[in-house]
């Protein structure tokens, strides 16, 4: 069975004329009647009923019509949804955060409620290296934290980490969502009981403070401005990470860790995890921002859906601790 087959029957059905029907398939009569035909050889029954110049349909065509109808829509759902599954969206953002994960997959989620189906690659990328990432197309948006902990949604013109501080004409930004900051400390530390701390709490304490790359050098720049807008001036605890692969071998040795609370996982310390505790940052500005690039005037109008989705899906949850 031929699916144009189960069209031209459709059609058919519908005009009950076998020349206009043709007319509009763009077929000869003849060329029609032998795919009739032939439908009902398959299916060994009588579809229609010819006298003279007119036709209607038999019992059994009147059911193959409707059954013809439903394979129709299975046939092209299928189609549809076989060919949006092979497009790729390549989502750079790094895969131990949870806030990530969780955007990426509430908007999977939203798009697919929503009669989309689309393959999306999680990949890693530096924050020195986003912008050409994006240029080059080997990324199709990048999801990072911003530089200015200030930003909110909405507000125009944040700087984000690792990203030149001018106006870029070929990447566009946009502010996501926020996640609230833990601090996380030693099981034998003081601050350990407490079910949650202020920043000024925090003051007579080292506080951790990661360098290396760029990406990591990022996040502690918005920690660091967070205690600034307290006018707490950190005492640093400065240690090299060139990756997330080289926070299992921190050792805290009586300082504070401050990250946010979507880092703070077995995933990102090992087998130390058990000997920290997170303990959540009472103050209400105490969060890490996130936002998302892309590239200027994107014409790909997958990219361009699935950007929109994130957004909407980041206002959703915002300010909910994703």
């Amino acid at each position: 069975m031929e699916i144009r087959h189960l069209e031209e029957f459709l059609q058919l059905a519908s005009y009950m004329s076998y020349t206009v029907a043709a007319r509009k398939l763009n077929l000869t009569q003849s060329a029609l009647s032998k795919h009739v035909a032939a439908l009902e050889r398959e299916f060994d029954v009588t579809l229609v009923a010819r006298s003279h110049q007119q036709i209607e349909l038999t019992q059994q065509g009147r059911v193959f019509c409707e059954e013809a109808s439903k394979m129709l829509d299975a046939y092209h759902g299928a189609y549809r949804r076989l060919h949006e599954s092979s497009v790729e969206i390549r989502a750079a953002g790094s895969l131990r955060d949870s806030a990530i994960r969780y955007l990426l997959s509430t908007t999977q989620d939203a798009l697919h409620e929503s009669g989309g189906a689309l393959h999306v690659i999680s990949c890693e990328c530096a924050a020195n290296a986003m912008r050409d990432a994006l240029l080059d197309k080997k990324v199709d948006l990048v999801i990072a934290v911003m530089a200015d902990g200030t930003a909110r949604q909405g507000e125009e013109g944040v700087e984000a980490g690792g990203v030149e501080a001018v106006e870029d004409l070929e990447v566009e930004r946009r502010y996501l969502t926020s996640v609230p900051l833990l601090a996380v400390v030693e099981s034998g530390s003081p601050l350990a009981a407490r079910s949650s701390v202020a920043l000024a709490d925090l003051a007579e304490y080292p506080v951790m403070h990661p360098t290396g790359s760029l990406t990591v050098r990022s996040g502690a720049a918005v920690i660091e401005g967070i205690f600034a807008r307290h006018g707490i001036t950190m005492r640093k605890h400065v240690f090299f990470a060139n990756s997330w692969d080289d926070f299992p071998t921190v050792e805290l040795g009586g300082s504070v860790f401050v990250m946010p609370r979507s880092l703070y996982s077995r995933q990102l310390f090992g087998s130390s995890f058990g000997a920290y505790r997170g303990i959540p940052i009472s103050d209400a500005d105490a969060r890490f921002p996130y936002q998302i690039f892309w590239r200027h005037g994107e014409r790909d109008a997958t990219v361009t859906r699935y950007i929109q989705t994130l957004l909407r899906t980041a206002r959703a949850i915002d300010g909910q601790g994703a």
